[in-house]
């Protein structure tokens, strides 16, 4: 399993993203709070309710306001 720490312009963690085996990946927040999957296989982005967010890996979009 890997893991991209994605950071501001500061340098500062502002969230992670980490590829499974399976190649889902979990979108995480600074705090370790799960904010969202993609998964690859449906080619679908799921907020961290499970709803359908939308095609493509959109994981990057549910960083407003962090």
């Amino acid at each position: 399993m890997s893991e991209r720490i994605l950071k501001n312009k500061l340098g500062n963690k502002i969230a992670s993203i980490k590829t499974h085996p399976d190649g889902k990946q979990e979108l995480k927040g600074k705090l370790g709070n799960k904010l969202g999957t993609f998964d690859p296989k449906t080619n679908k982005t799921y907020n961290k309710l499970g709803n359908t967010i939308g095609s493509g890996n959109l994981l990057t979009t549910l960083l407003v306001d962090l």
